[in-house]
């Protein structure tokens, strides 16, 4: 079982994780380049029909992290705590299932 992690589903279609990574070229030279930020795990996008023609929801989704690609869908649950409308995802890639809620920052 793996434990949890915090990723997030970036606009440009990335996936990110952790914090700001930092990347000097020496110690002394303490300015950002354009290569600092998150770490970039992956992708995301949203489904189409397949090329068999298929397509079953405006929700369909792909994710890949790490190599790995999972196919799901996003849904617009109620949060358990106070049923206050959650975006959330669930896929499966792998033999594996991921699973995600929006966090609120």
């Amino acid at each position: 079982m793996n434990l949890p992690e915090t990723i997030t589903l970036q606009p440009d279609g990335r996936v990110t994780s952790g914090g700001v990574g930092d990347f000097f070229d020496t110690p002394d030279a303490n300015l950002p380049r354009s290569t600092d930020g998150p770490v970039s795990r992956g992708s995301w996008r949203m489904l189409g029909a397949t090329p068999a023609g298929v397509h079953c929801c405006d929700s369909d989704m792909a994710i890949t992290i790490d190599g790995m690609t999972y196919t799901g869908v996003f849904a617009v649950l109620p949060r358990e705590t106070d049923g206050r409308a959650t975006l959330t995802f669930s896929a499966i890639g792998g033999n594996q299932a991921i699973w995600g809620a929006r966090i609120e920052g």
